[in-house]
């Protein structure tokens, strides 16, 4: 085996603190940036996949890491990811969600085998990163190849359905910078030479003043005062203030208005870096050891990084994890002469060139001066998963606006959400992140007013243009494909290409707890004789609650407790925890499929909203079943996330294995998303080599 790359980040950084007196400019300045930095947190994401080339109908095993980009740090401001596998017409294949635990989350897909040869893009956020789409997403190119269909996809997918690269953000360039210049030159020592040339008008109108502000990725490096003596004015700067990273130089006149701003690029420091070490060769069916260790004197972390092992193509599509994060998405879509590059290899002149015109969609010092921040419409999923809709008339779809709307999960325990539509009548409920198959039912509160329901997809498609086939290049299929193909359909006819084990336990929510507590009546149904009608079961075993029939029509009332008056109002039915508000339908449940009856007497508050009295009938099978639902209601089944699968491979410890016939041809050899380290200062993991024979690239990724 042989070329073991070995891209690794390490995260740590260090900023000099430069006093200055209480409330001065400097201060002020900082405590400004740090409350823009606060309320409009900005998170990264990066995708490690097996491979950057695939067969239609094979495993895609990935995994996501979600960055804090001030603190450089994984993060675990969201608990879910949103994935997208986009075609060359920029169209969604495939969607998925993914659990995050701190800021970590391993998953896989499966590539349907009718995909057609072409060219796809990975795309990826959180309900976060909507707030600043389509640039605050995460991209990658792959190739899927498809041996049984001639047909090829010959466009290119744009990225962030956006084909000019010299579009970097939506933020506005600082408009008050005539009469300064500023100029950066490092020297060898480190020492930063920043000369600055101002003009005579500036001088007066900034009564001879600025100050400088050095931040690189949210952390505040430096802010000081700068006196102009003359228009010509050099100040030096320590290797210190600039840690790693794109580093922005601001200059502030004596407003404290933004007038000049600069990127500079500090390289990263790569020692510390981890070592792979294991033989060079292998045997067919032979066990591999592979050993990481570093030089530091901190234990390698464990479930910090993820390693694949995969036939050796010769070019990676994909810069590591600390590279990419040096720019991120901060900067907008990236030139093709830096994008999928890492960043050592990136001539100087190509990186001044892109910085020069560069722009951060992350940063407005406009709204950071003016304390003025955008509004926000995707909270951070922390958690819990959000639900979006809309009501809307049903003839006209005009939006429906100031009406409750209700989100129930049919059960034996009763939850309940209310939402009330703003002025495009949206509403919004959330849902626990967990891999069980929800039952969800959502109603708007009166049955009766002629609305429909749109639930929302929580995927971005709609805010990526539909502008595909930008590079309309033919693909060449490189020469391995032909036999990663004949591999992949061996796989498929012997079952080895199988490698998921479906046995990983589910992931539940907490148990849920009736929503109105313990109820001033629990009525448990075979505790007393069984009685023919619900009319009759109310009348005689729950004491101040009635359901009275005249004529064809059903009411419902409860009593005050205190002062034994019926309510203005009738009280809120359920039935299975569903809100049905129909006393007729309760007079039509059989009582002999009712197992409980809960009532709850007293005016009850969820939120702003009111109840008049709680009816819930808890029935045997607990599952809403055999009640017809308002025309208006939606019913749902739910997933929030999928199971996770693992990756297993073939175990030939025994010799009965190693001489079995069935062949082993995977295209992935191995793949683990969380390696756990074995011991100080290393790390290790085991598997066995296929009976493919060639060179394999092992590629680590993760944060340290």
């Amino acid at each position: 085996m042989n070329r073991l790359w070995l891209p690794f980040i390490f995260l740590l950084f260090m900023f000099k603190m430069h006093g200055q007196s209480a409330n001065s400019p400097e201060d002020i300045i900082k405590e400004k940036f740090r409350r823009y930095c606060e309320s409009v947190p900005r998170e990264e994401i990066y995708i490690h996949t097996d491979r950057d080339k695939y067969m239609a109908g094979e495993d895609l095993w990935f995994s996501v890491y979600l960055f804090d980009r001030q603190k450089n740090k994984l993060s675990d401001h969201s608990s879910l990811a949103y994935l997208e596998l986009v075609n060359s017409d920029n169209h969604q294949v495939i969607v998925k969600r993914i659990r995050l635990n701190d800021g970590v989350g391993p998953d896989h897909i499966l590539l349907p085998d009718t995909l057609s040869t072409g060219r796809y893009v990975i795309r990826a956020y959180t309900n976060w990163m909507k707030n600043f789409l389509p640039y605050n997403c995460f991209v990658r190119e792959i190739t899927i190849y498809n041996a049984l269909s001639e047909r090829i996809l010959t466009g290119r997918p744009e990225p962030y359905g956006i084909r000019d690269e010299n579009v970097n953000n939506s933020n506005t360039l600082l408009k008050y910078n005539s009469g300064v210049e500023m100029k950066i030159n490092k020297s060898e020592d480190g020492i930063t030479e920043l000369t600055l040339e101002t003009d005579v008008s500036f001088r007066a109108s900034s009564d001879n003043i600025c100050y400088l502000l050095v931040q690189t990725h949210g952390v505040v490096n430096l802010v000081k005062k700068i006196d102009l003596k003359s228009d010509r004015v050099i100040t030096h700067l320590m290797a210190d203030v600039f840690i790693p990273g794109i580093n922005q130089l601001v200059i502030f006149n004596d407003n404290l208005e933004p007038v000049l701003e600069k990127l500079f690029y500090t390289p990263l420091n790569e020692t510390g870096y981890p070592k792979l070490s294991s033989a060079d060769t292998f045997k067919t069916r032979d066990r591999v050891s592979l050993t990481i260790g570093t030089d530091n004197a901190e234990s390698v972390p464990s479930q910090c990084f993820s390693i694949s092992v995969v036939p050796a193509t010769g070019r990676i599509s994909m810069p590591d994890i600390a590279d990419y994060i040096i720019f991120g998405t901060e900067f907008g879509p990236l030139p093709e002469a830096i994008r999928n590059r890492n960043i050592k290899d990136i001539p100087v002149d190509t990186l001044n060139r892109f910085l020069l015109k560069a722009k951060s969609n992350w940063i407005d010092w406009h709204s950071v001066i003016s304390g003025k921040f955008p509004l926000l419409d995707y909270p951070a999923e922390q958690d819990f998963h959000l639900v979006k809709g809309k009501l809307t008339e049903k003839a006209t779809r005009v939006p429906v606006r100031g009406k409750n709307v209700f989100l129930s999960i049919p059960g034996k325990t009763a939850t309940f959400q209310y939402s009330r539509t703003d002025s495009t009548g949206s509403f919004r409920f959330t849902l626990p992140v967990s891999n069980e198959l929800m039952d969800m039912i959502i109603q708007p509160e009166d049955p009766d007013i002629k609305s429909s329901i749109i639930i929302e997809s929580p995927f971005a498609a709609g805010y990526f243009q539909n502008s595909g086939n930008a590079d309309t290049s033919s693909l060449t299929l490189p020469g391995f494909i032909s036999k990663w193909g004949v591999n992949y359909q061996i796989s498929k006819i012997y079952g080895t290409n199988k490698f998921v084990d479906t046995n990983n336990q589910t992931l539940k929510s907490n148990p849920p707890k009736r929503f109105y507590g313990k109820p001033d009546i629990e009525l448990t149904m075979n505790d007393y004789i069984l009685l023919p009608l619900m009319e009759e079961v109310f009348f005689e075993l729950t004491p101040g609650v009635q359901l009275k029939r005249k004529r064809n029509t059903y009411s419902m009332t409860v009593a005050d407790p205190a002062s034994n008056r019926i309510y203005e109002k009738p009280p809120v039915l359920f039935s299975d925890g569903v809100v049905i508000n129909d006393p007729a339908v309760i007079a039509a449940i059989d009582p002999e499929t009712v197992e409980k009856i809960d009532v709850i007497k007293d005016l009850y508050l969820v939120g702003d909203y009111i109840f008049f009295g709680i009816v819930n009938i808890i029935t045997v099978a607990g599952d809403f079943s055999g009640i017809e639902l308002p025309e208006n209601a939606v019913r749902r089944k739910y997933r929030v996330i999928d199971p996770v699968v693992s990756f297993t491979s073939p175990d030939y410890s025994s010799e009965l294995e190693k001489k079995a016939r069935i062949p082993d041809f995977r295209n992935t050899l191995y793949w683990n998303p969380a390696v756990k380290s074995s011991g100080k200062n290393k790390a290790s993991v085991e598997f066995w080599t296929s009976d493919g024979v060639g060179s394999y690239e092992v590629t680590l990724q993760g944060v340290n």
